[in-house]
C-alpha cells in the first residue's frame, strides 16, 4: 500500500492498494478522510463514500492480483477522485439501482474500461450550507412568566 500526499490549495492523495474487497475500506476511508478536512457535512461525507464504494467495487470486479490505484485531488472545497485498474474481463454493466445511487450522490461520474484497462471518475462538491435557523426567544414564556 501507497499513500502519498501533497499539501496547499489544490493538495492530492494517491493510494495504490491490492485489487480486493479488503482493500476498499481503505479507498472509502482516504475518501471520507480528505472530505472532513474540507469540512464537509457528514451527508456529503456519505455520499462520496457510497460512490467511491460503488465504483472501486466493479472495477475490481474479476481483476485477480491486479493493483487498484486511486487519486484524490482537492480543488478549493471540491474533490475529484479518479481510479483506475488492470483487469482483461470485460467490464459489467452496472445495475440500475448503482447508477441511480451514483446520480444522486456525485456531482458527476464516468467509468470505462479500454484495453484491458478499467477507469473511474467522480466529481464531488459539498451542498452548499444553507442559512442556520434563528431561534424565537419571544415565542417561549420566560421563567419568571411561569
Amino acid at each position: 500500500m501507497a499513500l502519498i500526499m501533497g499539501e496547499g490549495r489544490g493538495s492530492s492523495a494517491r493510494l495504490q492498494v491490492p485489487a480486493v474487497p479488503s482493500s476498499l475500506r481503505l479507498a472509502r476511508l482516504t475518501a471520507s478522510s480528505l472530505a472532513a478536512d474540507l469540512d464537509w457535512s457528514l451527508d456529503d461525507i456519505e455520499d462520496l463514500r457510497i460512490a467511491v464504494d460503488e465504483l472501486t467495487a466493479l472495477l475490481i470486479e474479476g481483476a485477480g492480483d491486479a493493483v487498484l490505484e486511486l487519486d484524490f485531488a482537492r480543488e478549493d472545497r471540491s474533490l475529484l477522485v479518479a481510479g483506475a485498474c488492470e483487469c482483461p474481463a470485460p467490464l459489467g454493466a452496472l445495475d440500475p439501482l448503482a447508477l441511480e445511487l451514483l446520480g444522486l450522490t456525485t456531482d458527476r461520474y464516468s467509468i470505462e474500461s479500454t484495453e484491458g484497462r478499467r477507469h473511474f471518475q467522480i466529481e464531488k462538491s459539498p451542498t452548499p450550507h444553507e442559512a442556520p435557523i434563528e431561534p424565537i426567544d419571544d415565542a417561549l414564556p420566560s421563567p419568571d412568566d411561569a
